[in-house]
């Protein structure tokens, strides 16, 4: 590996040609909503399961720098298509702004993730940073402010979707893309700093027979990867990723590590760490692996993808005072909940406002509605003006769920009123 003034250049596999976009829906037709019931813990935080909306399922990266192979997208699909949800091949544009759209495809346009899982394969992470922060790879020797703003500038959103609740894999070079950096001096940062630990470097190339990989001791038997994988897998294929993870970083989980074959430089050294940081209980769970389990063990690398998305998701509580309408706009399949403070035996009736009838309106009592448990619900398409009335209401919190039925990635303005009155 050579590095030249401050910019790492990282080569994982030969490089890739660049795919034309392509999405499509679950296997299993429309989202219909949250497939798991809330739950409410005892200081009050509600969680479920994914529920923010069924824009895109699973979003898998290919471009110049990142693979696009068949175990990859057929994963991919399985992964979303068992949820209901859909799948998107996404490339550069998806993931910075555009004229067309300042989130990007990863956020709905209130700023929340858009997507359940980004994936990011192997390939050549610094083509790919380089790619989707749209500069050219002298730019760190003659400006390095500039080329680090531009990095910044980039990972922004990404940043933002993980912080909202979008989850991510990265395998080899995906594993660059998703970290903070590198240990060795004289490198430039081109990861997106989803999880805050570096990386000690770039590992050997292609050495067989690949080492095998034990699952740590802290790891509990019926972990989820430690129950799919079992105590040791075999063959792990390795070619030129992350060396090591940095140890001790707060709320990772160092998982497995390798052992044995002919590249010793990687003995004991960790082949994947988890991250989901227990304070901030919007954000989604990263998960980064220094090899390609994808070649050898199919079976595990979806078991990754499961279990970045298998996992209580938050509900903010958005308090509606109803003293005056709320103005929102609903993103393409989103899913909203706003929280209404009520007192006992009142009529309540909730009004949504939406153009051409395209938001549906959910109540529920105690726990956000689902599309099927729920108070009350006004899911008729083309009207415009939807109502949904409570009496007698009773004593606690009124979640009101507010649905963008529409593919409109640019959003549908909405106007959500609530009026008590004496029943």
């Amino acid at each position: 590996m050579k590095t030249s003034g401050r910019l790492l250049v990282i080569c994982l596999v030969a490089a890739i040609p660049r795919p034309g976009v392509a999405e499509e829906a679950g296997a299993t037709g429309p989202w219909r909503g949250p497939a798991v019931d809330f739950v409410k813990g005892p200081k009050g935080q509600i969680t479920g399961g994914w529920w923010q909306g069924g824009a895109v399922g699973v979003a898998h990266f290919t471009g110049p720098g990142a693979q696009k192979l068949p175990v990859i997208e057929k994963t991919c699909r399985a992964v979303a298509a068992a949820r209901g949800l859909p799948y998107a091949e996404i490339h550069r544009d998806d993931v910075v702004e555009t004229e067309a759209d300042a989130n990007s495809g990863l956020l709905y346009p209130d700023g929340t993730s858009r997507v359940c899982l980004l994936m990011m394969p192997g390939g050549q992470s610094a083509h790919t940073a380089h790619d989707v922060a749209g500069i050219d790879k002298g730019l760190a020797k003659r400006d390095y402010p500039a080329a680090v703003a531009a990095f910044e500038k980039a990972r922004a959103l990404p940043q933002q979707a993980v912080a909202t609740g979008m989850n991510y894999v990265g395998c080899c070079g995906g594993a660059y893309t998703g970290a903070s950096g590198y240990t060795m001096p004289n490198t430039m940062v081109t990861g997106w700093c989803l999880w805050p630990g570096r990386l000690t470097g770039l590992g050997p190339n292609m050495k067989k027979p690949f080492p095998a990989v034990v699952f740590s001791g802290t790891v509990a038997a019926d972990h989820p990867l430690r129950a799919v994988g079992g105590e040791r897998l075999e063959n792990m294929f390795f070619n030129g990723g992350p060396l090591d993870f940095e140890a001790g970083v707060p709320h990772t989980e160092y998982i497995a590590t390798y052992q044995g074959g002919a590249a010793t430089e990687l003995e004991g050294k960790q082949w994947l760490v988890a991250y989901l940081p227990a304070d901030q209980p919007a954000s989604g769970r990263v998960v980064l692996c220094s090899g390609h389990p994808e070649a050898n063990h199919p079976d595990v690398f979806r078991a990754l993808q499961e279990y970045a998305i298998t996992r209580p998701y938050a509900v903010p509580r958005n308090l509606f005072k109803g003293t005056k309408p709320l103005k929102g706009v609903s993103g393409d399949r989103q899913l909203q909940y706003y929280c209404m403070p009520a007192v006992a035996g009142k009529k309540m009736t909730v009004k949504l406002s939406s153009e051409e009838g395209r938001c549906s309106l959910f109540v529920r009592h105690d726990l956000p509605p689902l599309f099927d448990v729920n108070d009350g619900a006004a899911t008729e398409a083309g009207v415009a003006e939807k109502t949904v009335e409570i009496k007698p209401t009773k004593k606690g919190d009124y979640y009101i769920g507010v649905y963008g039925d529409h593919d409109d990635v640019r959003g549908v303005s909405y106007t959500l009123t609530v009026k008590m009155a004496v029943k």
